[in-house]
């Protein structure tokens, strides 16, 4: 309702004006890749040069909550659910860390369409999509941002009688997460995420919006090398305390579809 109300408001003034406070100098990072620097810099002075420098967005820290979120709808065959704590945000020591644990969890849908193998040694291929017949998919996740962060589990099964299991079942999961950590596992972990890497930049349009993002973040661009550095040198102690920090935090459970046999956030708690 509010958006709809928004976009009602909104006129040839509103848009003005929102142009006239975003589209500044301080606002934008301008990125390019396989092009000669001098030549960009003056493409950018050409077509930008005109653009009035502006003031540098301000804004309050953001604060992470935590709660309980339902809604209805979606197909009858499958209810979704997501279980997340708190994570370290973009600049946080502990960042690097946080995607190792995201790929030691792993995870993927009962039905692999890339073939035999793909996404087995993960934990939650193991532990949830292999052992439990009634899970449609479970999957780790991480979202960022500058103050902090979200780590958590989403997952899909049939609705009312196997939303609370699942809900178990990821309790389980994310609690044992920073346990018994294998040497096996944890360069797996590393390896994939810096297979991830690498793949990433030698495409260019992903290399391109890697480099704005690290500006805007970071104001500086570091090498994928440097980034595999950090990673190698993740410990499995480092590890565990991140993940004992992760769980440790206020939850937050979501839903979307038949909410009827979702359990309380007192029962997730209870779990931790």
């Amino acid at each position: 309702i509010a958006d709809d109300t928004v976009l009602a408001n909104a006129n040839a003034d509103t848009l003005r004006e929102f142009m006239a406070a975003n589209y500044v100098g301080q606002r934008m990072v301008l990125s390019a890749s396989g092009v000669n620097h001098s030549d960009f810099v003056g493409y950018a002075e050409e077509f930008l040069g005109g653009v009035p420098a502006g003031g540098a967005a301000t804004r309050a820290a953001s604060a992470y909550t935590g709660g309980v979120a339902t809604v209805a709808g979606g197909k009858q065959d499958f209810v979704h659910v997501s279980l997340g704590f708190k994570a370290p945000g973009w600049k946080d020591d502990d960042f690097v860390a946080t995607n190792v644990l995201q790929y030691i969890m792993g995870g993927g849908s009962s039905f692999s369409v890339g073939g035999p193998g793909k996404g087995m040694y993960s934990r939650l291929f193991q532990n949830v999509l292999n052992r439990h017949y009634w899970v449609n998919s479970a999957q780790a996740f991480t979202s960022f941002f500058e103050d902090t962060g979200v780590f958590g589990v989403s997952g899909s099964t049939t609705p009312r009688s196997g939303t609370k299991p699942l809900v178990e079942v990821m309790c389980g999961e994310l609690g044992a997460m920073g346990k018994n950590l294998s040497d096996a596992e944890v360069n797996r972990a590393k390896n994939q995420l810096k297979l991830a890497l690498y793949t990433n930049v030698e495409d260019r349009t992903m290399a391109v919006d890697d480099m704005a993002r690290q500006a805007l973040v970071y104001g500086k661009y570091t090498p994928a090398a440097e980034i595999c550095a950090k990673i190698d040198a993740v410990t499995t102690a480092q590890l565990s305390a991140v993940a004992q920090q992760i769980i440790s935090s206020e939850p937050t459970l979501t839903l979307y579809g038949d909410s009827t046999g979702m359990p309380s956030m007192e029962f997730v708690k209870s779990k931790f």
